[in-house]
């Protein structure tokens, strides 16, 4: 790959902005043949700005995120005892309760007929037995 720093083409901010899709081409070409930890450390080197773009179980492995306590086990009522993603905000001197593990089908049905919607018992079941919920 020829050496770019002395081409008139790509030496303002400016023009590099003009021939983005020259320039992202070029940078593609050489950062596509390195491992990450290279390009980590040339970045590191030369005090470019970046970050790694993570799929989810990396970012959840990360020391920040397992110092942050972003991923935790709870009890699913079928499954066992599962890991989800806890609550990403955090407040100082408060501790929070984990969220609950994701509910099975019709878990909340009759709390929700009942207490939000406003049923009673009688009426819960007439809509079961005629499998309108579950």
């Amino acid at each position: 790959m020829a050496d770019y720093t002395d081409d008139q083409r790509y030496s303002t901010i400016e023009k590099r902005r003009d021939a983005r899709e020259m320039v992202n081409a070029m940078i593609t070409e050489r950062t596509s043949v390195k491992p990450m930890h290279e390009l980590i450390d040339l970045f590191v080197r030369y005090e470019v700005p970046h970050a790694p773009i993570l799929g989810v179980n990396e970012a959840l492995t990360q020391a920040h995120a397992q110092a942050r306590n972003m991923l935790v086990d709870v009890e699913h009522q079928t499954l066992g005892t599962i890991p989800i993603v806890n609550r990403p905000f955090k407040f100082p001197g408060r501790d929070m309760s984990s969220p609950d593990a994701p509910p099975v089908l019709g878990q909340h049905t009759d709390t929700i007929l009942s207490e939000i919607v406003g049923l009673d018992a009688d009426q819960i079941a007439k809509l079961k037995a005629l499998k309108i919920v579950g």
